[in-house]
């Protein structure tokens, strides 16, 4: 039982660290006003753009998810037998989300503005 403890609670520091998957990763807000001057063709045009940011983005972002699984699968392999080197396991695993995620969240909402005003302007999508 003494054992155990300190093991759950490594787990459960392991699985905090974890980068998220990009489809657990939300949303910012962006004002669709940002784009007001925008023609329906720049709009098209900035949608494209983005877009194709978000997809690129999302890839690496997965990436990086499976990643900081297969290291926390290893973890979960190592910290039984090492009691005494848990720290120095859990140091070496990267983790968590970095600017990336932020950049994709922020272009996400990016995306919803320029659509919105897409929508707003009634141009042809």
């Amino acid at each position: 039982m003494k054992k155990f403890i300190p093991c759950f609670f490594t787990g459960i520091f392991i699985l905090s660290g974890c980068a998220s998957s990009s489809k657990d990763i939300g949303k910012a807000y962006v004002s669709p006003n940002r784009y007001k001057s925008y023609s329906c063709e720049e709009l098209v045009d900035e949608g494209k753009y983005i877009s194709q940011k978000v997809e690129s983005l999302a890839q690496s972002l997965d990436t990086e998810s499976t990643k900081d699984i297969a290291q926390t699968a290893g973890a979960f392999v190592l910290v039984p037998f090492t009691a005494g080197l848990s720290l120095g396991i859990l140091g070496a695993l990267e983790g968590g989300d970095g600017p990336e995620a932020v950049e994709y969240a922020r272009l996400k909402g990016e995306y919803d503005a320029v659509y919105e005003m897409a929508k707003r302007k009634k141009c042809r999508l």
